[in-house]
């Protein structure tokens, strides 16, 4: 019985109770930054692009995904000013890199990649 001033919540039999929804997953990241720091200083990395905020950096990849080991990573610029970069793959020589950069897609070369040592990118990341 529901005595006066009180509503009686009932859920039809059979339908469940809503629940709220989980949070959206975040959007598919690049590997964690450590893998930079694990690789070999004399191997080559490709610098696909730089970008003043890490957003541009993150919509360019979204847009053109690479296959293989890749990260976005703060970087010291001229005047104190941080870039943000995006760095893909280890190749153990200059021709190896040269040849993964005149393979990837026409949207990746227009940005002009950079092939760097992993020696160069440690010594340019703002820690």
């Amino acid at each position: 019985a529901v005595s006066s001033g009180q509503i009686a919540r009932q859920e039809p039999e059979g339908v469940p109770s809503l629940q709220p929804l989980p949070p959206d997953p975040p959007p598919a990241a690049p590997i964690a930054v450590a893998w930079i720091h694990n690789q070999p200083a004399q191997h080559y990395t490709l610098q696909i692009a730089v970008a003043p905020n890490e957003a541009l950096v993150r919509e360019l990849l979204a847009q053109n995904p690479l296959e293989g080991d890749n990260a976005i990573v703060a970087l010291h610029a001229a005047r104190g000013k941080t870039q943000y970069a995006l760095i893909w793959g280890d190749f153990a020589n200059h021709a190896d890199a040269k040849t993964a950069r005149d393979a990837l897609p026409k949207a990746l070369r227009r940005q002009q990649p950079w092939i760097r040592t992993f020696a160069e990118v440690h010594k340019q990341m703002v820690q």
